[in-house]
């Protein structure tokens, strides 16, 4: 029987949960062709020690949820937190079983389950059915970007009580006052919640002051075995929001347009915790690294001065990579990667989706990242309202020279999607565009359905074309592998032979 990653056997206030990112059940989510290329990418990230968090595909603390427990624990609420993804990589153990063990243990009053992606909607109504099963008195509430896109949805399947909308800490730590006070939900800004039948969404919550919050409570989790199974991988959340409107993206609605940093202080002392713990590679999961460059900076003296040792990547725009002095401090730094969405390399495309940047700009970016020593993975995005299967064709042209030449180290090639809460999904008429799903279990970025229209081609044309560039970059990634191990062996033997 395997050995369970989490001891605590306590009773608690509150079960904080992670579902399974992309269980076997949720394979007809997924387009066969890309999950193809997916693990050619993935393959040539491990080989070639290029650590990238979304096609390395391995796992890291759920830091958002270790923030929700530290604020919870600040105010006298007592927290547990399950990550039933790393349970299920290490054991194979199915996480409504292990759900149901931990409720039994901690016997909860009040369970949280994170929905931060769409494609994790099934897997999270299917952990409130076993939940109810044992504990049919729970209150259950659900959270993260998509939770608060559809939160009307979530709440008239019946199953789940409440959804907090958008930043959860605050939300989350009223609402378990009411629940456990047996206090009415109605003053509880930011919350949408069943009263009976109804659907009740009470005003928004404002933002909070990111220096009230606690570190994220790392003591709760089991770091010593994700970072023997990651290779010490941890996830850290300097600041939060972006002012950028990009249409196809939840942030504008999410974070109200705004972008605000932690005090750099307190985002080193969270580093410098994680590289006393054994972690070894962070990843800066902010929206917008490079926003301000005086707090990047900030952060970046920080680690050189406290010394840790660690490598780290963070999300970059393409305008800020033509900044060289603020590329060249954050590498001395440590910072070895950046994820950058490029989403097109039409100018029209471009031009049409709010970016902020024009496509003649990139060249000169990934130059000065080249030189610096900074590897660049990017996202290209297809099916843009703009596109055409020209725009298309050239995009995907011009991404794999990129890649081939090794300007690109990695390209993770999407689909647009629609999603509820965007711009792009909340008014697809004014953006020309006709929506073909609107399932939101489908609404991913590879999906294995047509997704929606652009301006000049269906939604079936936009998939077609999109599948056809999964395949030409899949075979793009397996000649750079085999290009890679021939250079290996080659090395090896030419070494055994000096030798």
């Amino acid at each position: 029987m395997a050995r369970p990653l989490f001891s605590d056997q306590d009773p608690r206030d509150v079960l904080l949960v992670q579902p399974v990112i992309r269980h076997p059940r949720e394979a007809h989510l997924h387009s066969p062709a890309f999950n193809r290329y997916f693990h050619s990418m993935q393959r040539l990230a491990a080989e070639t020690g290029f650590y990238s968090l979304v096609t390395r595909g391995v796992p890291s603390p759920p830091t958002h949820l270790l923030s929700l427990a530290a604020y919870l624990r600040a105010r006298h609420v007592s927290v547990a937190v399950a990550d039933l993804n790393l349970q299920y990589l290490a054991t194979e153990k199915e996480p409504e079983d292990e759900l149901i063990d931990r409720l039994t243990s901690t016997k909860p009053r009040i369970l949280g389950i994170s929905a931060m992606e769409s494609y994790l909607l099934d897997a999270a109504l299917r952990l409130v059915h076993a939940a109810r099963q044992v504990a049919p008195d729970l209150f259950i509430v659900q959270g993260g970007v998509n939770a608060t896109a559809i939160d009307a949805h979530i709440l008239q399947t019946g199953k789940v009580d409440a959804v907090v909308r958008g930043e959860g800490e605050a939300t989350l730590a009223d609402l378990c006052q009411a629940v456990l006070k047996q206090r009415s939900l109605a003053g509880v800004a930011g919350l949408s919640w069943r009263q009976g039948e109804r659907v009740v969404r009470n005003p928004d919550r404002p933002l909070l002051d990111l220096a009230t919050l606690p570190l994220p409570a790392r003591d709760l989790y089991p770091l010593e075995q994700i970072y023997a199974l990651n290779g010490g991988v941890d996830a850290v959340y300097g600041s939060r929001g972006c002012p950028h409107q990009c249409l196809f993206c939840h942030g504008p609605a999410f974070w109200k347009g705004h972008w605000r940093g932690r005090r750099p202080d307190h985002v080193v002392q969270e580093l410098t915790h994680i590289a006393n713990t054994g972690g070894r590679v962070v990843f800066l999961y902010d929206m917008n690294f490079g926003h301000d460059r005086r707090w990047a900076l900030a952060i970046a003296d920080g680690i050189v001065n406290a010394d840790l040792g660690l490598i780290w990547g963070c999300e970059l725009r393409v305008d800020q990579m033509l900044d060289r002095p603020f590329l060249e401090a954050i590498h001395r730094a440590g910072c070895r990667s950046a994820f950058v969405g490029i989403e097109s390399l039409d100018p029209g495309s471009l031009a049409a989706v709010d970016k902020g940047y024009g496509a003649r700009h990139l060249e000169e970016a990934l130059e000065n990242a080249i030189q610096i020593g900074i590897a660049v993975e990017a996202t290209v995005m297809i099916g843009l309202p703009a596109d055409s299967a020209a725009a298309i064709r050239g995009t995907t042209d011009a991404a794999i020279r990129l890649f081939e030449d090794d300007r690109l180290r990695l390209v993770h090639y999407f689909l647009c999607v629609p999603w509820p809460g965007t711009a792009l999904g909340s008014s697809p008429e004014r953006y020309g565009i006709d929506v073909a799903c609107t399932d939101p279990g489908h609404m991913i970025t590879a999906p294995s359905v047509p997704l929606a229209s652009t301006r000049h081609l269906s939604a079936r044309e936009v998939f077609d074309l999109w599948e056809e560039g999964v395949a030409r970059l899949c075979e793009a990634a397996l000649q750079k592998l085999m290009l890679h191990r021939l250079r290996k062996s080659f090395g090896a033997g030419a070494h055994s032979m000096s030798g």
